[in-house]
């Protein structure tokens, strides 16, 4: 589970175009996630910039890299 930030800038053009995101590691907690989004309304302030939030749940695998490699033989 994760959180990312997206932040889009208005054009001349008067629509907003994506500017950037955060990674999928940056963000892993709610509390994080809204301390961040605080931070960026300061710094990306509307109607220049406009902030959006996703919230990514999924279920997550993980092996050492042997168990890996032996899986699927």
């Amino acid at each position: 589970m994760y959180y990312e930030i997206n932040i889009a800038k208005m054009g001349k053009d008067r629509q907003y175009h994506h500017y950037f995101a955060t990674a999928k590691r940056s963000l892993d907690n709610l509390d994080e996630a809204k301390q961040m989004v605080k931070v960026f309304m300061e710094k990306f302030p509307e109607p220049k910039f406009k902030i959006g939030v996703s919230h990514y749940k999924g279920i997550v695998e993980g092996w050492d890299a042997y168990e890996f490699i032996n899986r699927w033989d």
